[in-house]
């Protein structure tokens, strides 16, 4: 067809006929539309084989590029044929005697199928240990240093971590001290699943230093050591044999340089479908439990192949995978430029420019969990490259932040304590950025990262909310200021912060966007050797509109919002469920942070608020007071995030009621000094 579409008139009859007999396209066109039966026998069948050029924004590209699909759908017909879009597959050019059975066509006496020369996607590669599988990745791998311009190239000046494991001999590897020796070496990324018993300590380092026995090094790192030396490599960097894991002094140490560890390794292992250190990544992976037809090619040259079908949206799902569902795995995984990840379904070669499976199968569309390239920049490329950035350039890295932070949160964190660390070589790669951009803030605070916010943008990166998932309690133990999100479990969202309702800059009239005061911001860390790690303590202060909020109490499992009398918008807000809220006027949605108890005065926080009629909006936090006292200031804890809610029948005079709901200045509205804690 070439990239043209054909039309096939047949009856549906025949077509279900000819499924029952196996014939793969229509037995394709048969599942597509499930159980949905045109009305009309007769049918038109439509035909399209080309390229696909889907491209999504935000999204890593889809690989290979213009891999070719077989698009399927009947004409004029009164429903939606759900998957019509197959992507075509063939083996690398040879393939066995029983594929060649199990398609159904005719057997070639020298095996080839010729298919594979116009085909440019290739059956999943499943024997990801074979020596085939390694030379591939060294392929892709010198593909990208050879011929990605973006991707940044390995550090010919780097040092080797303190400690490497020596894989020179994988039957007989050695922890290795390098005192500065410059070596190219890899890293391994991988969930530790529990305790290791055999991992380096202060009593086992000497022994370690002559040999680490291959009996007692779990399978995960065991497989990575016989990686890397199939790869070419004679250093391995392993968090549980590198670092001294009885001595507090040298996991601060190592801590430090963690960020430039993994960004200086050659590249990355990633263990990604291991669940443990003892499951190991280097096997023969078990091949889908659902097959799809395979059908009959005829080539330009008049030779007869075989192609393989998979449905478009079947993909390879990796959030599932053990290592996308542990926090100090995303970290790994964003500061290094080249991973090859050993995943559920194939192995994977990921850089700042592409995502590949290796071997050529298809790899569709995925969210792009890498960090932007300028972050991989040196720091004089940086300044240079930023000089012409506008605000929206400046937005647009703010807007990946808030997408890391959200992914970040929604993921595990074996030691709760350990939040803001797993997290800590992240934010120093974007405050590497950060004071290039400039800010109007006058606030006086004592760091530029604030226990996962930023001084800059500090007020909209207040409005962070947990909208997605279940609530947990609240930590018993201090994590961080409650108006942090590290300060709580599970995944938030902090979209807010690149909203265009709350940014002068997509305004003609910028005086429409009102907001608070802040007067100060202060973050005591626990050790200052980690920045960007554990805090002690963290006091914001600010001046701001409050008011004090009516609570009958009660179960808060259902969703919640701020409700005013119909008639009486200056009243005091009372704190409703939906469900209860009859013939009152709907002015904040309310996201509480945890399930703690709702005990107390409660209060309505005003960040921000747009008085524009035509975009009214209005965020802010939702607070209780706190026990300790001030002497300067009352002091409250947040417990919830609030903002005008989205209504499907916004009229203006609704608009225009909220805007003096803003507005008002009068009643129990007031402005105050205030401190949270």
């Amino acid at each position: 067809m070439g990239g043209a579409s054909i039309v096939y008139k047949t009856t549906w009859s025949k077509i279900q006929q000819a499924t029952n007999r196996g014939c793969g396209l229509c037995s394709l066109l048969v599942e597509d539309s499930f159980d949905k039966v045109p009305t009309e026998d007769d049918v038109s069948i439509i035909m399209d084989y080309g390229p696909l050029k889907a491209s999504l924004s935000g999204f890593q590209n889809i690989t290979p590029l213009r891999a070719q699909i077989l698009r399927l759908e009947i004409e004029d017909a009164e429903y939606e044929v759900s998957n019509d879009a197959h992507i075509l597959h063939t083996p690398s050019g040879k393939c066995s005697h029983l594929a060649l059975a199990l398609s159904r066509l005719p057997t070639y006496h020298n095996l080839d199928n010729p298919a594979a020369a116009e085909i440019i996607t290739r059956d999943t590669l499943r024997d990801v240990h074979s020596s085939k599988s390694f030379s591939l990745a060294l392929s892709r791998l010198e593909d990208c240093l050879n011929s990605h311009d973006t991707c940044p190239k390995p550090n010919p000046h780097a040092t080797l971590p303190t400690r490497v494991i020596n894989c020179s001999d994988p039957s007989r590897p050695k922890l290795f001290t390098a005192k500065g020796l410059q070596k190219p070496y890899v890293a391994l990324s991988y969930v530790w699943g529990g305790p290791q018993p055999d991992c380096t300590t202060s009593r086992n380092i000497e022994q370690y230093s002559l040999e680490i026995d291959v009996n007692i090094i779990p399978r995960t790192i065991l497989d990575a050591i016989k990686a890397t030396h199939h790869f070419g490599f004679s250093y391995l960097w392993v968090d549980a044999f590198c670092i001294i894991q009885d001595d507090s002094d040298d996991k601060k140490k190592e801590l430090v340089k963690l960020r430039q560890i993994f960004r200086d390794a050659h590249f990355t292992i990633i263990a990604s479908s291991a669940d443990s250190a003892f499951a190991g990544f280097l096997k023969t992976l078990p091949l889908p439990s659902t097959s799809y037809p395979t059908l009959p090619f005829w080539c330009k040259d008049g030779k007869l192949g075989f192609i393989h079908t998979q449905p478009l949206y079947a993909h390879y799902d990796a959030t599932g995978e053990p290592a996308n569902q542990r926090a100090w795995c995303l970290e790994e995984r964003l500061l290094s430029g080249r991973k090859l990840v050993y995943a559920s379904d194939t192995l994977h070669y990921h850089c700042q420019t592409a995502v590949n499976s290796i071997g050529g199968s298809y790899s569709g569309p995925r969210k792009a969990e890498r960090l932007p390239d300028i972050l991989f920049m040196p720091d004089r490329a940086v300044q240079k490259h930023v000089a012409d950035w506008t605000f929206r350039d400046w937005n647009d890295l703010r807007a990946l932040w808030s997408d890391i932070v959200q992914n970040y949160t929604g993921r595990a964190v074996t030691k709760p304590k350990d939040k803001l660390t797993a997290f800590a070589g992240v934010a120093e790669q974007f405050d590497r950025v950060w004071p290039l951009m400039g800010s109007d803030f006058k606030a006086e605070t004592n760091r530029s990262y604030l226990a996962g916010l930023w001084s800059h943008s500090l007020m909209h990166d207040l409005l962070w909310a947990k909208y997605h998932g279940t609530l947990s309690p609240r930590p018993s133990f201090y994590l961080a200021p409650s108006w942090s999100w590290a300060s709580i479990h599970g995944e938030v969202s902090a979209i807010r912060t690149v909203d265009r309702s709350l940014h002068a800059a997509y305004f003609d009239d910028p005086s429409t966007l009102i907001a608070c005061e802040i007067l100060s911001c202060n973050i005591e860390v626990e050790d200052d050797r980690l920045p960007y790690g554990r805090v002690a303590s963290g006091i914001l202060k600010l001046r701001a509109k409050l008011t004090p909020i009516s609570w009958s109490g009660g179960s808060y499992d259902s969703e919640l919002g701020l409700f005013t009398g119909i008639d009486d918008l200056h009243g005091r807000p009372m704190l409703l469920r939906k469900a209860e809220a009859d013939r009152l006027r709907w002015v904040g949605q309310v996201y509480l942070d945890s399930t703690e108890e709702l005990e107390g005065q409660l209060w309505v926080l005003f960040i921000t608020w747009n008085t524009n009629v035509n975009d009214a909006y209005a965020a802010g936090l939702v607070l209780k007071e706190a026990n300790e006292a001030s002497t300067e200031a009352l002091t409250f804890r947040r417990i919830g995030f609030w903002e005008t809610p989205e209504l499907i029948d916004d009229t203006e005079e609704d608009r225009e009621e909220r805007v003096r709901w803003f507005s008002a200045e009068i009643n129990e509205f007031c402005v105050k000094i205030l401190e949270i804690v």
